[in-house]
């Protein structure tokens, strides 16, 4: 088995943790490899590899998963239409002067998910404004009956800002510098960009290429390419941040689980499905080495 076979394998190992056929485009996309590779290549990877996949549909998988592929064309139409209220809450929370980037994250930027699920956003914010930032942002979904609130069963298409980046501190720290946060990186869906804050945002997390060589930037809907915003609401916002926090914080320290806050990171996830999805992603590689008698180098 080639180094090409090799790294599509892998990929369609990683999609199926999540029950998610590839198209050809999005194997080579979401490819699982530091070396870079054409699109032929992986087409030629892909046919090598038959006796070990499935097709239909323009969609790859495992062999013996073609069930989840009639599942992956409905759960696009759901993400489609959840991705257009991703849009137009975006376009409203990009009214908030400091707010610098909003994205689509999660299952909808996936195009994986269910007609019930939420809508996850990621935020990134000006520097000093992270606090008062995610405030303004709650109070506005509120106004707007669109929060995904704690513990609440119908969350269908709600808003979920799920994590927050201040500015001055962009870039992931070590022990989120895995297959897992590459690929929430690579799949997010830019919607609102200020002061090229996503381009920042990329090329501050260059480590991804390590895990997704092909992986490049996506085209951004709404971009300012200057800040307008005018200074006294910018400064306000600073103002405000240690306010807001205190505000919040206790709120947080009441249901405190697996999130992770500071003063540059806010990211609110109850489960830890990074740590469960690397741990299926090892299993599944080691399993496939024994079958398949190769070595996969993860």
């Amino acid at each position: 088995m080639g180094n090409s076979e090799k790294a599509v394998l892998k990929t369609l190992l990683y999609s199926d943790i999540f029950s998610f056929p590839l198209t050809l485009d999005e194997v080579f996309e979401f490819l699982i490899s530091n070396k870079k590779y054409d699109k032929d290549s992986v087409k030629r990877a892909l046919a090598k590899l038959s006796p070990l996949i499935d097709t239909q549909d323009k969609y790859y998988c495992l062999k013996g998963r073609k069930n989840i592929i009639a599942k992956r064309i409905e759960k696009k139409r759901f993400s489609e239409k959840k991705s257009t209220i991703a849009v137009k809450f975006s376009k409203r929370l990009s009214l908030i002067p400091s707010v610098l980037f909003i994205g689509i994250s999660g299952g909808v930027a996936a195009l994986n998910a269910d007609k019930n699920d939420d809508i996850d956003l990621f935020i990134i914010t000006k520097k000093n404004t992270l606090w008062s930032t995610r405030l303004c942002v709650l109070l506005l979904l509120e106004l707007y009956g669109a929060r995904r609130k704690r513990n609440r069963e119908q969350t269908k298409n709600k808003i979920c800002v799920n994590m927050l980046l201040d500015k001055s501190s962009l870039s992931f720290l070590k022990n989120r510098q895995n297959i897992y946060t590459a690929r929430e990186i690579a799949q997010l869906v830019p919607v609102f960009d200020r002061d090229s804050a996503y381009s920042n945002f990329l090329r501050s997390n260059s480590w991804v290429k390590k895990h997704l060589a092909n992986s490049t930037a996506r085209q951004v809907l709404i971009q300012y390419r200057l800040d307008t915003t005018h200074r006294l609401s910018q400064k306000m916002f600073r103002l405000l941040n240690p306010l807001a926090k205190q505000i919040q914080m206790i709120r947080i320290n009441k249901h405190k689980t697996t999130e992770e806050v500071t003063d540059t990171l806010l990211a609110f996830h109850p489960k830890d499905y990074a740590a469960s999805t690397l741990q299926s992603y090892k299993k599944r590689v080691r399993q496939a080495e024994k079958l398949y008698n190769t070595h996969l180098n993860i």
